[in-house]
């Protein structure tokens, strides 16, 4: 080798300038010319935030673990990308009913943009989808499990109620600010059921259009097994298990009612139901009995498929973090 390559190599790997290695060192931003570089942010970061934030990254590198162990392929960009518009379209029903603009003023009175809250979230989010992969991974259910699912998604008397629901809301077109006072709240009820009979009216001529004309409807929504919300309207209406609990269990008296008269049976439409928040227009696709070991096999693919809570998935975390030998190496706060 020519001995000026030799010298070369040497300084290359061995003598090159302190101030070139500087300059190869990632840079966070330059700031008047002056750069900022990245590994000191990162050590301020981790001295003012690492108590709270290590813990959240060591899991996702635990479940990253995990997940590779057990074959489970990590989420891509656009599936975080989904599961971030997710969570924003949970947000806007959970704490806005819905309206996205509300939700957007609220963030901005706090100095928070969309793009900014995505970044809040992120982290949460990736942890979420990766866990919910590796929970439905390994989840499987005991006797136990199935007999409470059952008991949840159809009653203690064991009875498939599959429904199709609308709702009128009476206070719809309730103005922002205003005070709910008598006679105002008589008129916004009187022209929720004047819709909602409408509806049934509708609906009754031509049963097969009920998913298609609730889409007009108010909105109605159904809790997830993880805790998020589903715009019933975006589901064709439809209540494959009608639970208890759904709506508040605003249904029960007049659904115990039906099936005691015997109007509770497939292809019957009851409603208008006045309830305290507006009316229910309802489509009976099936009621019948779903005894346990008629419904086994349909019972346990829900519970393999079912979302994992956020019990499930912190349990499953610190699981992980108990587990796994770690020794810490960042500055204490």
């Amino acid at each position: 080798m020519p001995l000026s390559l030799v010298f070369a190599f040497l300084f290359t790997t061995c003598g090159a300038r302190p101030q070139d290695a500087v300059a190869r060192r990632p840079l966070l931003a330059r700031v008047d010319g002056v750069d900022v570089p990245l590994a000191e942010y990162r050590d301020w970061m981790l001295q003012t935030h690492g108590w709270r934030f290590v813990d959240d990254y060591l899991s996702l590198v635990l479940l990253h673990r995990k997940a590779r162990e057990l074959g489970v392929a990590p989420p891509t960009p656009a599936e975080l990308d989904a599961a971030c518009a997710d969570d924003w379209r949970d947000q806007v029903l959970l704490r806005h009913g819905g309206d996205e603009s509300r939700l957007i003023a609220e963030l901005k009175e706090g100095g928070i943009d969309p793009a900014s809250y995505r970044a809040r979230r992120f982290a949460a989010v990736e942890r979420s989808v990766l866990a919910r992969r590796v929970v439905l991974k390994t989840r499987s259910p005991t006797e136990e499990d199935l007999r409470r699912l059952h008991a949840r998604e159809f009653g203690e008397d064991g009875v498939r109620r599959h429904l199709k629901v609308a709702f009128f809301d009476k206070l719809k077109d309730l103005p922002v600010g205003q005070k709910p006072f008598r006679e105002l709240l008589q008129k916004l009820e009187d022209r929720a059921l004047e819709r909602a009979a409408a509806f049934a009216e509708q609906v009754g001529a031509a049963p097969d259009t009920f998913s298609d004309r609730a889409r007009a409807a108010d909105l109605l929504t159904v809790e997830r097994h993880d805790g998020g919300l589903i715009d019933l309207r975006t589901q064709g209406s439809d209540v494959p298990r009608l639970r208890e609990d759904h709506f508040g269990g605003a249904l029960e008296e007049a659904l115990r009612a039906a099936a005691a008269s015997g109007e509770l049976r497939a292809g019957a439409l009851l409603g208008p139901l006045r309830t305290a928040r507006g009316f229910y227009v309802l489509s009976v696709v099936a009621c019948e009995p779903a005894p346990f070991d008629a419904v086994r096999d349909e019972l346990r693919a829900i519970a393999i498929a079912l979302p994992p809570s956020a019990g499930e998935i912190e349990a499953l975390c610190a699981r992980l973090l108990e587990q796994a030998v770690i020794e810490k190496h960042f500055p204490a706060h």
